[in-house]
C-alpha cells in the first residue's frame, strides 16, 4: 500500500477519494492490506507461542524463531512508513497465492510456510503452522487487534473535540444565553454549560478508557478437536488465555466456529451513541451561527458561496452532521449483523467484517470536521445580549416563583395574564412587581433590577464545578 494521501479522483467511495487523507491512518489498518499483515501477525505469534509454551511438547528450530522473530519485531506496531517496502511484499506475495487458493486466510499460511522453508526451518517447524486453527480463529484474532489499533486512533479524536468543548465552556462558562425550548424563548442559560451538557455525555462513553476484546484459537467449532487430536495431554484453554494475554484480548471460551462479534458490535453501538450525541452539537451549534450568537472565523481564500461573496458558511457542521448520519447507519446495520449467525458459521460475517474500515472511516471523518468548526468558533456578545434583551417575559418565571415561596397560591396564573402570547416589556414586568402587595421590599427592589441577562440560575457555578472536577 503506497504511502500516497493523494486523492482518487476515480474512486467510488469518497473515503478512497475526496477524503482519502483524512483516514490514511486507518486505510492501513483497516484495509486489504492491513488485514493481511493482522493475519500475518496472529500466525506468527501463534507458531512463536505453541514453540515456546511449556504446556506444548514442541519446539521451534533456531531459523525459525530467528525469522518469526523478524517478522514479530516488523508486524507488531505495524508501522506502514518504516515497513512499508517488505509490507507491500508480502501483501502482493499473499495476493498472488491467494490467486491460486481462492482462500485469502490459507494464503498467509501457506505464505508463512514458504517464508520459513527458504529461511531454513525444518518439517516440524513447517507442520505447526495454522495447529488446530480454522479460518475464523486467525480472523477474530486478526479483527480484534485491528479494532484495538482503531480505537487507539478514534480515541484520539474523540479526546481533541473533548478537549476543544472543555476550553469553550470554560471560557464562556458565565457567558448569558437565551435558552429555546420548543423553540420559544425560555430561562436564560449560559453558553459554557450548553456545550459542557455535550461534554459531559462524551465523557461518559468513556472512549479514553481502554475496549473489551474477545477472539478465539479453538478450532473449527470451539472445541479444540485438532488441538486434542495432535496433542491429547495438553491442556488447551490454558494455551488460548496465555497466548492471548499480551495481546490484551480475553479469549472467548464457548464459541462455534467463530467468536460471537459481541464486542465488535458492543464498539460499534458505542460509536453510533457517540455519532447521535455529536449530531446534537453539531445541529446546536449551526443554529447558534444561524441565530448569530456564534460568529465563524473568517479563513484566508476560502469561499462560501459561489455568487454570494459575503457568505461565511457553517460547512464544517454540515460536513460532520452527513457523515455523522452515514457512520451512525453503518455501525448499527454492521452491529446488527454480527451478531447473528446460523447454526455453527455461515460465511456472511467474514464478507461484512470487511467493511469495518468504510463503517468507522465515515465516523472518523466527521470528528475530524467538527473538531475543525469548533475551533473557528468565536461568541458573539453582543449578538446574544441583544437577544436576551428582547425577552423580558423569560423574568415571569423567577417572580412567580418569589410568589410561591410567599404563600401565593395563583402567582402562576397571574404571570400568565400579563405575559402569556402578549408582548411584555421590561417596563410592565417592573411596574407589576412595585405594586404587588405580596412581594417584599427587598424582593421588588431584586426584581426591579433584574434583567434577563442576569437571570441564568446557577448555571455558570455548575459549570465550572464540573469542569474543575472533572476536566482538570
Amino acid at each position: 500500500m503506497p504511502n500516497d494521501d493523494r486523492p482518487n479522483t476515480l474512486a467510488i467511495s469518497p473515503l478512497d477519494g475526496r477524503y482519502q487523507s483524512k483516514v490514511s491512518g486507518l486505510s492501513r489498518i483497516a484495509s486489504e492490506g492491513g488485514l493481511i499483515l493482522f493475519r500475518l501477525l496472529t500466525e506468527v505469534l501463534w507458531l512463536k507461542h505453541l514453540g515456546e509454551s511449556l504446556l506444548v511438547p514442541f519446539e521451534l528450530s533456531q531459523p525459525a524463531k530467528k525469522t518469526l522473530n523478524t517478522l514479530q519485531r516488523k508486524l507488531q506496531p505495524l508501522d506502514w512508513q518504516k515497513c512499508e517496502t517488505d509490507y507491500l511484499v508480502w501483501i502482493n506475495a499473499v495476493k498472488s497465492i491467494e490467486k491460486v487458493t481462492n482462500h485469502d486466510v490459507k494464503a498467509v499460511e501457506y505464505f508463512l510456510r514458504d517464508t520459513l522453508k527458504e529461511a531454513g526451518a525444518n518439517s516440524k517447524d513447517l507442520a505447526m503452522i495454522h495447529f488446530g486453527c480454522t479460518s475464523a480463529d486467525i480472523n477474530s484474532t486478526s479483527y480484534a487487534m485491528m479494532l484495538g489499533a482503531i480505537h487507539g486512533s478514534f480515541s484520539k479524536l474523540v479526546a481533541k473535540i473533548s478537549s476543544e468543548l472543555a476550553k469553550k465552556s470554560r471560557q464562556w462558562a458565565g457567558e448569558p444565553l437565551l435558552a429555546l425550548t420548543h423553540g420559544q424563548p425560555a430561562s436564560p442559560t449560559t453558553l459554557g454549560k450548553e456545550l459542557a451538557v455535550f461534554l459531559v455525555r462524551i465523557r461518559r462513553l468513556q472512549f479514553s478508557a481502554p475496549i473489551f476484546l474477545s477472539a478465539k484459537m479453538s478450532g473449527a467449532v470451539g472445541g479444540f478437536h485438532a488441538h486434542v487430536a495432535g496433542f491429547p495431554g495438553v491442556d488447551w484453554p490454558r494455551v488460548q488465555k496465555d497466548f492471548f494475554a499480551p495481546l490484551g484480548i480475553t479469549p472467548a471460551a464457548l464459541t462455534t466456529q467463530i467468536d460471537s462479534h459481541d464486542c465488535i458490535a458492543e464498539y460499534l453501538y458505542k460509536v453510533a451513541m457517540l455519532n447521535q450525541v455529536l449530531l446534537g452539537l453539531c445541529r446546536d451549534s449551526w443554529l447558534y451561527i444561524s441565530r448569530g450568537v456564534f460568529k465563524l472565523k473568517k479563513v484566508d481564500g476560502e469561499v462560501g458561496s459561489s455568487t454570494m461573496p459575503h457568505k461565511v458558511n457553517p460547512i464544517d457542521f454540515e460536513n460532520a452532521e452527513g457523515n455523522l448520519q452515514i457512520g451512525t447507519d453503518l455501525c448499527q446495520v454492521l452491529a446488527r449483523k454480527l451478531t447473528v449467525s446460523r447454526l455453527q458459521r455461515d460465511l456472511s460475517d467474514s464478507t461484512a467484517l470487511r467493511s469495518l474500515g468504510s463503517t468507522l472511516g465515515y465516523s472518523m471523518i466527521a470528528l475530524q470536521a467538527l473538531h475543525k468548526g469548533l475551533q473557528k468558533l468565536d461568541f458573539n456578545q453582543s449578538a446574544a445580549a441583544e437577544e436576551l434583551a428582547e425577552v423580558p417575559e423569560v423574568l415571569t418565571e423567577g417572580v412567580q416563583s418569589a410568589l410561591r415561596a410567599n404563600g401565593v397560591a395563583d402567582a402562576y396564573e397571574q404571570l400568565k395574564e400579563i405575559s402569556r402570547g402578549a408582548p411584555l416589556s421590561l417596563l410592565q414586568l417592573r411596574g407589576f412587581v412595585e405594586e404587588h402587595s405580596d412581594l417584599t421590599a427587598e424582593q421588588k427592589k431584586y426584581w426591579s433590577e433584574m434583567t434577563p441577562a442576569e437571570y441564568v440560575g446557577k448555571s455558570e457555578e455548575i459549570t465550572r464545578d464540573f469542569l474543575r472536577t472533572e476536566c482538570s
